[in-house]
């Protein structure tokens, strides 16, 4: 029977009965039907027991924005996995001001969306582990150098994630959607197929870009890879309108496809069929019209 676990905790055990008002700890209904809530009812941090990885999974683990404590510590994640891969709707929902920090467990998918109040100076929720998907409308989160992610979406001005480089042999995300807010990217995306930068979007790339990926850009972009993306790394550029801007980089990123809207800025970098060899489109709307 799924069963709602509301945290009543006075000592931050997560495996202590007394920590929740059912009276059991949260997976004893069965794989995929618990949820596990902290919505201010006690504001001590779960800090003890956290790795969950013998559990059920649960069905969700939701904070509320009344909840201020936090989940985890540095070195120290919540362990779990979520029934995501069976259920859409299974989730991590992160709206308390506190700090998160979630190792997902593989062998099963985790979903996890962050809309925090927190202060923007400190992250509010920081993911190791296996990710599917991070939807962040607001807060400031952290994907690890040991995280595999498969999505990432921005969908508020105030949502501003950083990824660190990969630490071995993690993954990187097929799709990297900024409607909005920031993502600071340090990881080179050796597996993304798709970059969507919209209008109130901004992109600050440090990591190559994956040769296959195409770019679709209304919003900012800042191209400064660290390493030198070679002659042959050509990825494909729609650039609607916003800017992309290689200025402040010290190696140029060219391109084998390249759309330049009317509204377009390009500042920096060979952007124009000059100064490109590998071009198989180019359209600039600044200067040409179909």
């Amino acid at each position: 029977m799924a069963t709602e676990h509301r945290s009543i905790t006075t000592d931050g055990d997560w495996n202590n009965t007394a920590s929740w008002d059912s009276g059991q700890v949260p997976g004893a209904g069965g794989i995929g039907t618990d949820t596990a809530l902290f919505d201010g009812t006690s504001q001590v941090s779960m800090t003890t027991n956290l790795d969950r990885t013998s559990d059920q999974n649960l069905k969700r683990i939701v904070t509320y924005t009344e909840f201020t404590g936090n989940i985890g510590a540095s070195g120290n994640p919540l362990k779990h996995a979520l029934a995501s891969s069976t259920d859409g709707e299974s989730r991590i929902v992160h709206r308390g001001t506190g700090q998160f920090w979630y190792e997902g467990e593989s062998g099963d998918v985790q979903d996890v969306f962050v809309n925090s109040r927190r202060h923007l100076g400190s992250y509010c929720m920081i993911c190791s582990g296996t990710i599917r998907k991070l939807v962040v409308v607001r807060g400031k989160v952290l994907i690890e150098s040991t995280c595999n992610i498969a999505q990432i979406h921005t969908l508020g001005i105030n949502a501003l994630v950083t990824m660190e480089a990969i630490d071995s042999s993690e993954t990187d995300p097929s799709i990297i959607n900024i409607s909005a807010g920031v993502l600071q990217n340090a990881r080179a995306t050796t597996g993304s197929d798709y970059i969507y930068v919209g209008l109130h979007g901004f992109l600050v790339q440090t990591g190559r870009v994956h040769d296959s990926s195409f770019i679709v850009n209304n919003g900012q972009i800042r191209l400064e890879p660290d390493t030198d993306p070679s002659t042959t790394h050509n990825p494909a550029l729609y650039h609607s309108s916003g800017s992309i801007d290689q200025s402040g980089s010290k190696y140029v990123t060219s391109f084998s496809d390249l759309i330049i809207g009317p509204g377009a800025v390009t500042a920096g970098g060979a952007l124009d069929v000059g100064g490109l060899t590998t071009l198989g489109t180019d359209l600039d709307a600044r200067e040409e019209y179909p």
